[in-house]
C-alpha cells in the first residue's frame, strides 16, 4: 500500500524519529491488546560492533537485544513512539550478546519457547542498487529455514518508496487465519496511528466496521428462532 507508506515516512519526518521506532511502537500496542498487557518483551536484533576495533572485522556479530516496553492506555502514539526510542537507544548503548545476558540473568529455561522473550521485530532497510561485483552477475534469493525462531517475529523490509510486512510464527501456536487478522489489525494501527494529529492509544481501533458489528450484534444474538 504506497499510501500508507508515504504516510508512515510523514510522520517520521514530521516527528523527527526513524521508521523503526514507529513501527517497534505500532507492534507493541498490537501485543499488548491481544493479550491485554502494557509491560511486554520484545527482542530486536543489534548489529553487535559497539567497540570501535570491531567496525572492519569480518564476522556474523548480530545478537538479540531483550527490550521491555511499557504501553500506557492514556499515551499517545507519539509518546510511545518516543519512549520505544528512547528504550533502544538506552539498552543498545551497553548491548551484551544475547548469551552474556542469559548467564547473567539466569531464566527458567523450557525447550519449548525462548527464554526473555517470544517476540520479535526486524527492521530492515535496503539501498535501491543491488550489489555490484567486477565480472559477476548477483541476484536476490528469498530464503527461508522453514522453522520459526520465535514465536512471532514481524519483519519490516523498507525498500524505499515501498515497505513491506512478513509476519513469521510458530504454527504449533497459531493458525494463518489469525495471524491474517493480526496483520489486518497491525496495519489498521499504522493507519489510525501514524497521523498529522496528536492521537491517544484508547482512541486507535484494530477493527473495521465491519468487525466491530459482527462483535457487538453477530456474536451476541441470542434471540431463539
Amino acid at each position: 500500500d504506497s499510501t500508507l507508506a508515504g504516510q508512515i515516512r510523514a510522520f517520521g519526518v514530521t516527528r523527527r524519529v526513524t521508521l523503526f521506532p514507529v513501527f517497534l511502537a505500532a507492534w507493541a500496542l498490537l501485543l499488548s491488546r491481544y493479550s491485554n498487557r502494557g509491560d511486554l518483551m520484545v527482542g530486536v536484533p543489534v548489529s553487535g560492533r559497539n567497540a570501535p576495533e570491531l567496525e572492519k572485522v569480518i564476522g556474523y556479530f548480530v545478537s538479540m537485544l531483550p527490550l521491555r516496553l511499557d504501553v500506557q492506555p492514556g499515551a499517545t502514539f507519539e509518546d510511545l513512539v518516543r519512549d520505544c526510542w528512547a528504550r533502544f537507544l538506552k539498552c543498545s548503548a551497553s548491548a551484551l550478546p544475547f548469551d552474556a545476558i542469559l548467564d547473567a540473568v539466569r531464566p527458567e529455561r523450557n525447550r519449548s519457547y525462548s527464554p526473555l522473550f517470544q517476540v520479535a521485530l526486524n527492521y530492515l532497510r535496503e539501498g535501491g542498487e543491488d550489489l555490484r561485483l567486477e565480472g559477476t552477475t548477483t541476484r536476490k534469493i528469498p530464503f527461508h529455514k522453514g522453522t520459526s525462531s520465535f514465536d512471532l517475529t514481524l519483519t519490516v523490509l523498507d525498500r524505499p518508496p515501498n515497505l513491506r510486512f512478513t509476519i513469521e510464527y510458530n504454527a504449533a501456536l497459531f493458525d494463518s487465519r489469525t495471524i491474517g487478522q493480526m496483520g489486518e489489525h497491525f496495519l489498521r494501527i499504522l493507519r489510525e496511528a501514524a497521523v498529522p494529529e496528536t492521537v491517544n492509544l484508547g482512541a486507535i481501533t484494530m477493527l473495521s466496521a465491519e468487525d466491530r458489528y459482527t462483535a457487538l450484534f453477530g456474536r451476541n444474538a441470542t434471540e431463539a428462532p
